[in-house]
């Protein structure tokens, strides 16, 4: 725990602690992470699913065993390393490239699982019969994306 300060409230003296984002810039978030060791290096902002073993991949819109969205992470992580990610929340980068190919999300646009690229997000909703429809969230700045997972649909 962060180490507290002593706070006037009234005639009484409290001891206070900060708010995490306070201490190291993280969103309150944090204290809703889930974590689990992963397979391979995960990124912040990349979509992750629960393998059976209980170890985090990379998630793809290309089979319903990769498609099980289970959140995004919200720290990078090295291969077998823990690797924390929340499932429904605000997930910011300052640069979406490495997970969207584009340095800033969309404002207002939905993002997908991609079919194609384990680990990114797109714009555009997979069409061919065989893949998955997976959102993921909306972006509600050029750095934020508002985790809101709905149920994949199968064409």
């Amino acid at each position: 725990m962060p180490q507290g300060f002593i706070k006037q409230v009234g005639s009484r003296k409290t001891l206070a602690y900060p708010a995490i984002d306070e201490i190291a810039g993280l969103s309150d978030a944090l204290e809703d992470a889930q974590s689990a060791e992963s397979d391979a290096a995960i990124l912040i902002g990349q979509p992750l699913y629960l393998k059976l073993n209980g170890h985090l991949a990379l998630a793809q819109a290309n089979s319903q065993a990769t498609s099980r969205l289970c959140g995004l992470a919200i720290a990078d992580a090295g291969a077998t390393f823990s690797t924390r990610y929340v499932s429904s929340d605000v997930v910011e980068r300052a640069d979406w490239t490495p997970i969207t190919g584009a340095p800033s999300l969309s404002v207002g646009s939905f993002y997908y699982l991609s079919p194609d690229i384990a680990g990114h997000l797109t714009t555009i909703a997979p069409t061919e019969t065989g893949l998955l429809v997976v959102p993921v969230g909306m972006a509600i700045s050029a750095q934020k994306l508002s985790i809101d997972p709905y149920s994949s649909t199968l064409l």
